[in-house]
């Protein structure tokens, strides 16, 4: 690293060294829910494109259709788990040359190709985190590497004049807008860089941001009612220590069992950037791109009713990270090499855990799914709670005309059940609108759940920690056949006696 570095062979390794972790194992695990949901909004639908905006509306779906409509396109060549995440991994892997180009810009360009950002590219190439939502089909690869490129753009137009640059940021800005509403921090990141270095860039900057507003704007009037639809209840404020867990998770990734105490500790790894680049007055650009959006969205979740901070909502700031790591550990030298491989372990670990770890497969839905198409029998009723974790059944095969799609159960629901022979309930236990709601205590009460089987292999019938699948009989089995009833109860309106105990 202490010698001339050559950009192509620089990006050509840091690429390699991207893909051979993101693409491993690509399409083993089942879609999760999330997944489901935008591979039903692309295309289990059956509309054209020009129908998503709609269909999302009918769904009250939160998210701008930029990546869904993106996603339509994508799954014209191949509808398969791996083809599918692929899209995201592409925009993962893109983010490294991207990363790479935004440094190399805030150091005044190709010549100043330098250890500091060949090092934030390799961090960022190994960081699980970014790793984990890289293998995930969801919209926050693509919005990342959007962000970066308006940066990149609107930093060089900066510095050389380039009008060409500048629509490059403004139309980087207004698609980040469309794929996900956290596009909106894309000027303000730019902003505040402008008014820290080139304040006689801002009339270009308001100019490009004004351009970023008006293609987003035909989409506003569906966000103003993607809003009024949501139940701001289901989703609670941030707590105290929700950006030192953030800053833990950065350092790692979302790994299931790790508790808040483990992110904690792992915090301390950004913190000590954080303070050496104030001390050293070196990386502050990537710093306060770093901080600022956490920041603010965890402000307006303590203020407002929107509670807009989840830490996957996040993933798009771990190149500056990655830049602030690098500027801090150049020049490179015997503590900052060692502190380097180090960080590298530590995202290698993590990615390890990730792919590898039995408990990574939370959501086993092409398990479900297999069990319902093989055992539900014709008459059944397939209760699906939230009414969303339909999607990924339908996916794996699941008629549509099997599944009663629920969110919030009432007695006329509970009373329909009586008659039937057979119910099935696939839930999340720990959603909070099926904590809230109760439904699972409730048919515990009115009907008689069976013992969970076993596979051939030896694991529980029940797919994962977060899926689960509860058999019931509207008729009461042989004694010896069941599990007994919870002794606590509580009363339904109109009468109806369901147990007050939620079995995790």
């Amino acid at each position: 690293m202490g010698g001339r570095l050559s950009l192509s062979w620089t990006l050509v390794a840091l690429v390699a060294v991207a893909g051979s972790l993101r693409l491993v194992e690509l399409g083993a695990a089942s879609l999760t829910v999330d997944e489901g949901i935008g591979v039903f909004i692309a295309f289990l639908a059956g509309r054209e494109p020009a129908g998503i905006p709609g269909l999302m509306r009918e769904i009250h779906e939160v998210h701008p259709p930029g990546w869904f409509l993106a996603l339509h396109l994508w799954a014209w060549l191949g509808h398969s788990e791996a083809w599918l995440r692929a899209s995201s991994a592409l925009a993962g892997l893109l983010a490294i040359p991207a990363t790479v180009w935004l440094g190399t810009e805030l150091r005044g360009g190709r010549r100043a190709l330098g250890p500091g950002v060949v090092m934030a590219g390799l961090l960022l190439a190994t960081s699980a985190w970014h790793i984990q939502y890289s293998r995930e089909l969801r919209m926050y690869p693509l919005l990342g590497l959007l962000v970066l490129g308006h940066l990149a753009a609107f930093v060089r137009f900066a510095r050389t004049g380039g009008r060409s640059w500048l629509a490059l940021s403004a139309l980087s800005a207004g698609a980040a807008f469309w794929v996900h509403f956290f596009g909106l921090f894309a000027p303000v990141l730019s902003g505040l860089w402008m008014l820290r270095h080139r304040r006689d860039r801002r009339v270009a900057w308001m100019g490009a941001t004004a351009v970023a507003m008006l293609l987003f704007i035909p989409w506003i009037p569906s966000l103003l009612g993607q809003l009024g639809a949501q139940d701001l209840e289901l989703r609670g404020r941030p707590g105290w220590l929700a950006l030192p867990e953030l800053a833990g998770r950065m350092a790692s990734a979302d790994l299931l069992e790790a508790g808040a105490s483990v992110y904690l500790a792992l915090a301390a790894i950004p913190l000590a950037f954080v303070l050496a680049a104030l001390r050293l007055n070196r990386g502050l650009d990537p710093l306060t791109w770093l901080v600022v959006p956490p920041l603010l969205a965890w402000l307006v979740s303590q203020l407002t009713p929107l509670k807009v901070f989840e830490f996957k909502y996040f993933v798009w700031c771990a190149p500056f990270l990655a830049l602030l790591q690098g500027e801090i550990l150049d020049p490179p030298g015997r503590w900052t090499r060692s502190i380097l491989w180090g960080l590298v372990l530590v995202h290698l670990v993590a990615w390890g855990l990730l792919v590898f770890h039995p408990a990574a497969v939370n959501q086993d839905w092409r398990a479900v799914a297999t069990e319902i198409r093989r055992d539900a029998p014709v008459d059944a009723v397939i209760l699906v709670q939230p009414s969303m974790m339909a999607a990924p059944l339908l996916y794996y095969g699941v008629p549509p005309d099997w599944l009663t799609p629920l969110d919030i159960p009432d007695q006329e629901n509970l009373k329909a059940l009586l008659g039937r022979k057979v119910v099935w309930l696939v839930t999340t236990p720990n959603h909070p609108l099926v904590v809230r709601t109760g439904l699972e205590s409730a048919l515990d009460q009115v009907l008689w759940r069976e013992r969970g089987r076993q596979r051939p292999d030896g694991r529980a019938w029940l797919p994962s920690a977060c899926t689960r699948v509860v058999r019931y009989r509207g008729e009461r089995p042989p004694r010896a056949e069941v599990w007994p009833r919870p002794a606590s109860s509580w009363r339904l309106h109109g009468g109806m006696e369901v147990a007050s105990h939620h079995r995790q």
